[in-house]
């Protein structure tokens, strides 16, 4: 297999596969994988109208997605003519699983769950509406939001509202410098500076004339992924308001609104839980031990 890196150029060639895969992971839609592709080092093939990424995953271990595609038994069978004594796939689906057992029947496999990578799956309606008394809490932030600022509106994010949108992050406070957070910053840089590229849907939540907070994100398929929503949290009940405004602006008629995971992290973690998520999206790491 011919292997060639991920860029911005490629999106149109790789979107179809996303489009017809019918997977609901982050991991195979175009944030997912185009915004974090430098920090994975990604890179791609197609072969018989099927789609692998091959990526530099955590501790630098080379490893694979699950084929996309017409050809996907091909691919297996290529991938394991590579050389290798182990084959590495990463942030497998859990619906993939069989196919993988399936393709290296007669090897030794594992698999590992990556609890700090499922991605969390919302009901679009429940999310737009907040009905019911597991919302409650939801409701009262959103009430308590418009009784304290009667003049907020939201709208739809343009390449002309980039500019402010980078001096609203420059007044955020950014203590975090994990890699994971520098990485992120990258991917919103990233994000920001390809706008008319990547063609994403965006929202932004002003208070009294100001930015408040914005999210962003795109429908593959049926899901609504939201791949970034930052907020000032000096505006009480910002993250909500943007949170329940982009559901209501773009989760119609779809079937599922991905908030991706939570790596790990208990404050980010209790805050996707608090959404009252209706399913996961649950990933695995696997090895096949070739010799």
């Amino acid at each position: 297999m011919d292997f060639k890196k991920l860029s911005v150029d490629d999106v149109n060639i790789i979107c179809p596969f996303f489009e017809s895969s019918g997977l609901t992971a982050c991991d195979y839609s175009v944030g997912g994988v185009f915004l974090w592709r430098d920090f994975f080092d990604t890179h791609y093939a197609i072969t018989d109208d099927t789609l692998v990424f091959r990526y530099k995953y955590f501790g630098g271990i080379d490893s694979f997605s699950v084929p996309i595609g017409k050809s996907c038994s091909s691919v297996y069978s290529a991938i394991s003519k590579l050389g290798n004594e182990t084959v590495n796939f990463c942030a497998v689906p859990s619906e993939r699983i069989d196919c993988i057992k399936k393709a290296y029947s007669n090897f030794e496999i594992s698999a590992t769950a990556s609890r700090d990578w499922f991605d969390y799956l919302y009901e679009p309606q429940s999310f737009i509406t907040f009905s019911g008394k597991k919302f409650s809490a939801k409701r009262n932030h959103i009430n308590k939001f418009r009784s304290l600022y009667s003049d907020w509106s939201v709208k739809e994010m343009t390449e002309d509202d980039i500019p402010n949108i980078r001096d609203f992050l420059s007044t955020l406070p950014s203590n975090d410098e994990s890699e994971l957070s520098v990485a992120e910053s990258s991917a919103l840089n990233e994000l920001l500076y390809n706008w008319s590229i990547y063609r994403f849907k965006g929202l932004i939540l002003f208070v009294n004339g100001k930015i408040a907070a914005f999210s962003v994100g795109d429908i593959i398929g049926d899901v609504l992924f939201v791949h970034f929503e930052k907020a000032n949290t000096e505006i009480t009940g910002s993250y909500t308001v943007i949170a329940n405004e982009f559901a209501r602006a773009y989760a119609n008629g779809v079937k599922f609104i991905n908030r991706e995971e939570d790596m790990g992290l208990l404050g980010l973690r209790q805050s996707k839980l608090s959404y009252n998520p209706v399913a996961f999206s649950e990933k695995y790491d696997i090895t096949v031990k070739l010799k």
